[in-house]
């Protein structure tokens, strides 16, 4: 763990729980990479065996695998506290901030003389009463907590009762010219899936959070129609095997391909020409953020909280993509009718697949709104730095 650090300048230490598949551990990665422009940044991870985010910023692995065992759990708890306060007294950490509510908790339970700032990801109660709880408890007790949109700040401070002087909004933010030039990568796989350009994109690990059964049930109303589109799925996830029986069901395994995690989603996304979202619950979605930095029109539902704060202006009563409403957690079948949030979705696809002038209009609109979501380090200066 040995690294010199510079004593004129403060020591920042990130924390989330490793360094794959989720939107969390992106965006503690590019964190890492601003905040190192200004402090000694070290990144701490629970479990740093499997990496899909790389990262030129000091990496500390607590080698506290994650594991689905209680007792294995509890032994892990105690040992991540008893290691990060280690680390924070060896290393002169002046400030720690944790993503997702495990890590805040234990970077609460580890203070020592470390400002504590928790970043609040998604809608908690989504998750269960334990892990509202928990995360109401870390909000009371953290130094700092940051949410990642507006709406969600405000549903703290009324339902948690987090002081509105603690609580502040820092949305997340777009490695734009990182995306754009991995962009460029040539497609050798999934090349004959591509070929054409008439794909409709969506990113997103195959979770309930993620709902993809009802953009997949959505989309198969749209092909059975002869539109020449096809929907195509990047992700990682326990439903995917439920999913690819929905699709096999709906006789729709021509038009619909759910394909496996890729590192470089951007030369597929450069490829395609609308980008979509079914969630049920949403922080700042990244994967809208890279598809608007590429210039795809999005269309996503308004779910709570953050994908209404990206696609529309509550100053400029202004709109950069179709948001639809959002459904229900309940997983349909085949043969049962479409929903009317279903229908919604459909009906917004097919608007947007019929009309390239509109596609063309919303494309101008994410390329405009992205410009919001390149920088945020001055606001996280501002966090570390206030008393």
């Amino acid at each position: 763990m040995g690294r010199d650090f510079i004593e004129t300048k403060k020591n920042i230490l990130i924390l989330v729980t490793k360094l794959s598949n989720g939107g969390a551990e992106k965006s503690a990665v590019l964190l890492s990479k601003n905040l190192s422009k200004k402090y000694n940044v070290y990144l701490a991870v629970f479990d740093g065996r499997n990496r899909d985010y790389e990262t030129d910023v000091y990496v500390i692995d607590l080698k506290t695998n994650i594991t689905k065992n209680l007792i294995k759990k509890l032994f892990n708890f105690k040992k991540r506290i008893y290691l990060l306060k280690n680390i924070k007294e060896k290393y002169k950490i002046d400030c720690t901030i944790s993503f997702l509510t495990g890590p805040s908790l234990v970077n609460i339970l580890s203070k020592k003389n470390d400002k504590t700032v928790v970043s609040v990801r998604n809608n908690i109660k989504e998750k269960g009463k334990i892990q509202s709880l928990v995360n109401k408890y870390v909000m009371k007790r953290a130094d700092k907590v940051v949410t990642v949109s507006e709406d969600m700040r405000e549903y703290h401070i009324k339902k948690d009762k987090i002081s509105p002087s603690k609580i502040i909004t820092i949305h997340n933010v777009c490695d734009i010219n990182d995306i754009l030039i991995k962009s460029e990568e040539k497609i050798d796989q999934y090349n004959n899936i591509f070929k054409d350009g008439n794909i409709i994109i969506s990113l997103g690990r195959y979770e309930k959070q993620k709902a993809q059964d009802k953009l997949i049930r959505a989309f198969s109303k749209l092909a059975k129609e002869e539109n020449k589109y096809k929907l195509v799925i990047f992700g990682r996830g326990k439903e995917k095997k439920k999913l690819q029986k929905l699709v096999k069901d709906l006789d729709v395994t021509e038009n619909i391909f759910l394909l496996d995690y890729v590192s470089n989603p951007y030369k597929y996304l450069k490829k395609s020409k609308i980008f979509a979202m079914s969630s049920i619950y949403e922080g700042c979605s990244n994967a809208i953020l890279e598809a608007m930095s590429l210039g795809l029109p999005i269309v996503a539902t308004d779910c709570k909280y953050g994908n209404k704060e990206i696609l529309f202006s509550k100053i400029k009563k202004e709109s950069y993509g179709i948001l639809v409403s959002v459904g229900d957690n309940k997983y349909r079948k085949a043969k049962e009718k479409l929903t009317k949030e279903e229908i919604e979705l459909y009906e917004a696809l097919k608007k947007l697949t019929n009309d390239e002038d509109l596609r063309n209009y919303y494309s101008k609109k994410s390329k405009e709104r992205i410009k919001r979501y390149l920088d945020n380090l001055d606001n996280w200066v501002e966090c570390i730095e206030e008393d």
